[in-house]
């Protein structure tokens, strides 16, 4: 079972789930490139050559690592023999630093080399407008552990690409030159998330990826429209934020207060525009108690230092907000979970669809809202049919969220089903990670039956807690670093070029988790009751298709596939409230043609969302 463990990382305090790993006996067996600590001492250490370097602190650690799951213990006899090498540094490209007690800024070289950054104009060519939140304070005390190269001052982009000298540091071992121990494997010597190695790192704020089955030549997903299938992978460093746009506003509440819950973006909207790069529309839904669904217009994001509402553009409705229910989901009631999906006209279509799939907090076998989750509707929100099912699969696992999937793959590894579908729904009760299924309802009829079963491709599926809950059974198939407080709320298939992700965006629990209240563990609780973690953050998931194929193919089990990287999304929201804040995003929508991704940010403009923007370079 698992245990809950204090780590001390040079006498920091952090609090993780840690299962136990079989004995060491000797040093030879411990692979260079390893996160070790003693069975009777919290600190952590990365092992290399024979010798053990220091986290000077929490940061230090997070620009390497997302978590603890490459962490090796051993002996305390064995700890005393490895002599400590020195401290770690800041990984090369992934952050700026500046002494406490001075103004310069200076950006992060291979062993621990300091360059000047002289203007906000230089720093802002590397790292964007939002470059202020790249930058952390170096203790005085650790800043002996870094030397600053004088000669080389940084005026401009051009004299230091961050995204190359990222990619080119993967490990603490390349950072610090080190040799690996010959009696030692290379094993885990090229992560920043779980040991695989040779993987490559991305960049952005609070990202990082691994190797394993997420090598950055293994993926398989398309374009839509393209005659090849992708064979590499988008890094959250191929994100470029480009800013905020506001929703419209309704004079009843009603509108897009406390909506957000799903997207999806229509190429062929707002045809009219206004010509600033943004082409097409979203359609979404607003106030949660109905999930009514608009559509609206794409202004041009814009970046607020001072995150000021009035200097961001406003979206205009093109559609107002339309119950597209059809009287089909009238039994759902309570916590209703809803997904958005356009395709153009398949099968004996004449026109484009968009997509519907209804559900609720519980949906219980017996219960009259166990009922069939999809449908479709015209894009002018009228003439809706279904319901379907997702024939065989669990209620709780298809109907929050759905996306396209890029025409070659669907056709090489699915069947032709071009739409994909899943949910998480917490506590494990969907699978203890996301969710996703490949179907195509247009198959079975123009509309198919009410009540017809859509066969299903499976793409992932983590064992429900009601198979093996993770809390109680260690060997559980779970996603990594899984809390049952983690809440994902949207996705979607990015591609560019010959890259391609499948993205997951949500709320991701650290540290430890509980059922209770925010304090603690309780079952009569003076609070809100439910899955809390010590710390909650918004995140986007980054999967390997080619992993995904796999699992099409029959070649993986649905519960194989891993996040290969992912995106810390707290730098760019704007609604932090507390560390312990739920439902952190909401939906995410691409724009495949031009790049964009488009994600919600709930309950900030007056209980409306915020749309954040992201170019895929």
């Amino acid at each position: 079972m698992k245990v809950r463990l204090t780590i001390l990382v040079a006498g920091l305090v952090l609090l993780m789930n840690l299962t136990p790993v079989g004995a060491i006996n000797n040093i030879s067996e411990i692979p260079d490139g390893k996160l070790i600590k003693s069975s009777s001492y919290a600190a952590v250490y990365y092992y290399s050559g024979g010798r053990r370097y220091v986290f000077p602190n929490e940061k230090t650690f997070y620009t390497w690592y997302d978590d603890f799951s490459d962490l090796l213990t051993i002996s305390p006899g064995l700890l005393a023999q490895i002599p400590i090498g020195g401290n770690v540094t800041y990984r090369p490209g992934k952050l700026l630093v500046k002494i406490t007690t001075s103004p310069y800024v200076y950006a992060v070289e291979r062993g621990g080399v300091l360059r000047w950054v002289r203007s906000e104009a230089a720093a802002r060519s590397m790292y964007g407008d939002n470059w202020r939140y790249k930058v952390h304070d170096v203790p005085d005390e650790f800043f002996v552990n870094y030397r600053v190269d004088e000669s080389r001052p940084i005026d401009s982009g051009t004299d230091f690409n961050s995204v190359t000298v990222l990619a080119g540091t993967t490990t603490v071992q390349q950072d610090k030159g080190l040799t690996a121990s010959p009696a030692s494997s290379s094993g885990g010597t090229g992560s920043s998330s779980s040991g695989g190695s040779g993987s490559s790192s991305s960049g952005g704020s609070g990202s990082s990826s691994s190797g394993g089955s997420g090598s950055s030549s293994s993926s398989s997903s398309s374009s839509s429209g393209s005659t090849n299938i992708s064979t590499a992978l988008i890094q959250p460093a191929d994100l470029e934020y480009r800013g905020i746009f506001r929703l419209p506003a309704s004079p009843d509440g009603m509108g897009w207060e406390w909506g957000g819950d799903a997207m999806t973006y229509y190429p062929e909207g707002d045809a009219s525009g206004s010509g600033d790069g943004y082409p097409g529309s979203l359609y979404g839904t607003g106030h949660a108690w109905n999930m009514n669904v608009s559509e609206i217009s794409i202004p041009a994001p814009r970046v607020s230092a001072t995150r000021n509402l009035a200097e961001l553009n406003r979206a205009t409705t093109l559609r107002p907000f339309t119950d597209v229910r059809g009287g089909l989901f009238n039994p759902l009631n309570e916590i209703i979970r809803v997904a958005l999906a356009y395709l153009p006209a398949q099968g004996s279509q004449t026109s484009g669809k968009l997509y519907l799939a209804f559900g609720q907090h519980f949906q219980e076998e017996g219960s009259e809202q166990l009922i069939p989750s999809h449908a479709w509707c015209d894009l002018n929100l009228t003439n809706t049919k279904g319901a379907w099912w997702v024939d065989g699969e669990n209620i709780y696992s298809v109907n929050d969220y759905m996306f396209d999937i890029p025409t070659n793959w669907a056709t090489t590894y699915a069947g032709g089903r071009l739409l994909a579908t899943g949910r998480y729904r917490d506590g494990g009760w969907s699978g203890q990670g996301p969710s996703l299924y490949a179907i195509a309802p247009w198959d079975y009829g123009n509309p198919p039956a009410r009540g017809t079963h859509i066969q299903p491709v499976t793409l992932l599926q983590y064992q429900t807690s009601y198979e093996s809950d993770t809390l109680f059974n260690s060997s559980a198939h779970t996603m990594n670093n899984y809390h049952h407080t983690d809440t994902w709320t949207g996705a979607s298939w990015l591609t560019t070029g010959n890259k391609a992700a499948v993205v997951f965006a949500g709320t991701k629990g650290l540290g430890n988790y509980w059922y209770g209240d925010i304090n603690g563990a309780c079952m009569e609780c003076a609070l809100q009751r439910g899955w809390w973690s010590t710390r909650m953050i918004g995140q986007l998931l980054f999967y390997n298709p080619a992993d995904l194929a796999a699992v099409a193919s029959g070649t993986k089990q649905p519960w194989e596939p891993q996040p290969y990287a992912t995106l810390d999304l707290t730098p760019y929201l704007w609604n932090h409230q507390s560390d312990q804040q739920m439902f952190r995003v909401g939906a995410i929508a691409f724009d495949r043609a031009h790049g964009f991704l488009y994600l919600f940010e709930p309950l900030v403009d007056e209980d409306r969302p915020l749309v954040h923007v992201w170019k895929v370079n």
